[in-house]
């Protein structure tokens, strides 16, 4: 798979520079193993000022993958032994959401509010099966006022039995977490899923996270481009009717128009994008969070895929956080009806209300927030729409799964472009991947000939020949000799120990890729050089065998907060700066 990756680069760089070239939007990738990130890639930029590269550290806005995580969070708490909680409880039971007994169950038409026993479950909540509205009030998204937009609501039909895409379902779930957990739905977010997956740079509430971190935000707009030959014959007419003096006249004014319009290209409809700063609708509105406020990095992301590939979840007061059962069974529809949906709500609807409701489709093709209608994965993607989203998809059944996170629109509409960016590259990455992993040997090419020198050199006990491992020019540049390659290995070996396994940061060429080795004394991040021709000489730029990664942290920290200071406009705004470099230090440990 490693000799595959710079084509897999080359094949989204292309994509990448089609859609936004260098005009300000930005792109993380990933490609996860059941042991972890394995390739990370950045395109585009990750700052208004189109300085920095994003990378698997950079917080991007996921958009509607919160779903998944907010269904994640309902599970662990039914995976807690001590809470007695299961996917076919009522979820209007007292302590969940009693509010659904005033939804009334014919759409749009009245019932005795308070007294209803519409039999919506949890797994029909976290499955898009319960009926319930897509989108409520968003401007005023509090929980009194949510809650009694949910009591005003229909149902579009009864639970089970169709599927309707919604958001305030999944609203519903984050409002039972907090009042089952006794925490915020933002705080138990973090302390039940994200903080024992070691997601570190998540959050359902991007404030809660280091600003400086954040990807900017770029507006996606489209329109019809200037075309100068349309604006010549405007002036002209414009000039032609200024000298006429009769009916006549203007009309052969209005001729001459036609004519020329008719002699120039059509105006070519294009797309933009502008710097956007301000707050995403809703996020002001804590009922709105557990739908779409998710705030993560590739990095992160690569962790919780781990979880659903290799099974097995972080251990939690002594017990796993989820069961292997339930992740197992994550590819599983909870409900199985293949009926199609009726003809009224195809189109989707809207209530006496105005709230909104998503078309009609058959129940069966969604696990907890996971679509699995397209086995073998599980998959999620997510659209703020103009300004950012992602794409989410695993293979159980490979151990291998890829996601991708955009600081722009990822479903972009306009003539010219990919209506599909972000799936197209996810997909791309993952099938390119898993066609790759069906090679039956690396032997002979040139990046895993490479890892593998280096892998085995971190090793073994270091002799005389393996001065002929390296490359002339790095031979020449550090000054080895028979005499002193085996103190010089040695040295190496003292300070990152033997290397078990590597990922990929960034693939420089055909022959060159940005690592990071995971050895016994430290995380070892090189950039590896390999020659094309056997026998794969290798090199790296750092005599002393490069910094720890805990130091290069350190390193990102105080950079990052140079540039945090560099933006400070008051005392406030500085003592931030400081204490989001304190709080990167502490995650460099």
């Amino acid at each position: 798979m490693l000799s595959a990756l710079p084509a897999i680069k080359n094949k989204i760089h292309a994509d990448a520079q089609a859609y936004f070239g260098s005009q300000g939007p930005g792109l993380a990738v990933g490609l996860v193993l059941d042991d972890g990130l394995y390739y990370s890639e950045g395109f585009g930029f990750a700052d208004a000022q189109k300085t920095r590269v994003p990378d698997e550290n950079t917080i991007f806005r996921a958009g509607s993958l919160s779903k998944v995580m907010t269904g994640t969070g309902l599970l662990t708490l039914i995976d807690d032994p001590a809470r007695k909680m299961k996917l076919t409880d009522p979820a209007d039971k007292a302590g969940f959401l009693p509010e659904l007994k005033s939804v009334c169950p014919v759409f749009n038409q009245s019932c005795a509010r308070g007294s209803q026993n519409l039999g919506i479950t949890l797994g029909h909540l976290v499955s898009h099966t319960s009926g319930l509205a897509n989108v409520m009030e968003q401007t005023n998204a509090h929980v009194p006022v949510w809650t009694s937009d949910l009591q005003k609501s229909w149902l579009l039909f009864s639970p089970g039995t169709q599927s309707a895409y919604s958001g305030v379902a999944v609203e519903g779930v984050g409002l039972i977490e907090q009042r089952v957990s006794g925490m915020s739905y933002v705080d138990f977010m973090s302390k039940n899923l994200f903080a024992p997956l070691g997601m570190k740079s998540t959050s359902m509430d991007q404030s809660t996270l280091p600003q400086h971190s954040l990807a900017q935000k770029w507006m996606f707009n489209t329109g019809t481009q200037d075309n100068k030959c349309l604006d010549s014959c405007s002036v002209a007419s414009g000039h032609c009717m200024g000298q006429a003096h009769s009916v006549a006249e203007r009309q052969e004014c209005v001729r001459d128009k036609k004519q020329c319009d008719a002699g120039c290209p059509p105006s070519k409809t294009t797309w933009w994008f502008t710097k956007f700063d301000q707050i995403i609708a809703g996020d002001d509105q804590p009922m709105i969070l557990p739908a779409g406020g998710l705030a993560t990095t590739v990095s992160d992301l690569a962790r919780f895929i781990k979880m659903w590939l290799t099974r097995k979840a972080p251990q939690v007061n002594g017990r796993p956080l989820l069961k292997a059962e339930t992740i197992k069974s994550a590819p599983t529809s909870l409900f199985t009806s293949t009926a199609p949906g009726p003809k009224s709500c195809k189109s989707g609807m809207t209530d006496k209300n105005g709230f909104s409701y998503s078309p009609c489709g058959t129940a069966y093709g969604f696990g907890v927030n996971w679509y699995v209608g397209d086995k073998p994965y599980l998959e999620h993607n997510g659209d703020e729409p103009g300004l950012s989203g992602s794409e989410t998809r695993i293979d159980q059944s490979r151990n291998m799964g890829a996601t991708g996170l955009i600081s722009t629109e990822p479903y972009p509409q306009s003539p010219g472009v990919d209506p599909g960016f972000i799936d197209t590259v996810v997909f791309g990455l993952l099938s390119d991947a898993e066609s790759a992993d069906t090679g039956a040997s690396w032997s002979g090419k040139v990046l895993p000939a490479g890892v593998a020198r280096v892998l085995y050199l971190s090793g073994k006990k270091p002799g005389k020949d393996d001065l002929n491992a390296f490359t002339p020019a790095f031979i020449a540049a550090n000054h080895l000799t028979e005499g002193n390659i085996v103190s010089f290995l040695t040295q190496w070996q003292g300070q990152v120990g033997a290397c078990s396994s590597f990922r990929v940061r960034e693939v420089r060429s055909s022959s060159s890729i940005d690592v990071v080795l995971s050895c016994q004394k430290s995380n070892w991040d090189t950039i590896l050089d390999v020659e094309e021709k056997a026998p794969h000489r290798i090199s790296w730029p750092v005599i002393s065998g490069g910094k720890p990664q805990s130091e290069k942290c350190t390193d990102s920290c105080n950079r990052d907060e140079g540039q945090c200071m560099a933006q400070a406009h008051s005392s406030s705004d500085r003592q931030q700066c400081v204490r989001e470099k304190t709080q990167c230090l502490a995650e460099c440990k």
